[in-house]
């Protein structure tokens, strides 16, 4: 197994299959996007293999912790994942966060408060024109 020697085909393979993994509507097909992506490769590249391993089967599969050549693809979607994250520190007082009920626009806790009151009827009238 040689993912990392650019003149061996299972390096292309790889990339190709590390390139292709996510499919571009994953927000939408997020429960099933390793199966829409398999089901979408180009068939000229779906059969291409790493260690016996066709890419359409590698993209299925490359969240499965037994399969090994899947491993290789996973480790090199962390990789660019961690990497485009932001690195700043984020975490903030709790007395500083604010959280709002996006319905109601009311604060966390100020809902509680207001004994008796339905959140839905709090929703404020938004106008709206295309």
């Amino acid at each position: 197994m040689n993912h990392t020697d650019p003149n061996k085909p299972d390096f292309w393979a790889m990339k190709l299959a590390a390139l292709l993994h996510d499919p571009p509507l994953k927000p939408w097909v997020l429960a099933d996007h390793e199966e829409f992506a398999a089901k979408h490769l180009p068939p000229s590249i779906s059969e291409l293999s790493v260690d016996g391993t066709t890419l359409k089967e590698l993209v299925r599969t490359h969240h499965d912790p037994r399969n090994i050549v899947a491993r290789g693809l996973a480790f090199a979607d962390w990789c660019p994942s961690a990497a485009e994250r932001c690195l700043v520190d984020v975490a903030y007082p709790p007395e500083v966060v604010r959280f709002v009920h996006p319905p109601s626009g009311m604060e966390l806790g100020e809902a509680s408060k207001k004994k008796g009151i339905v959140l839905i009827r709090e929703v404020p009238k938004v106008s709206w024109s295309p």
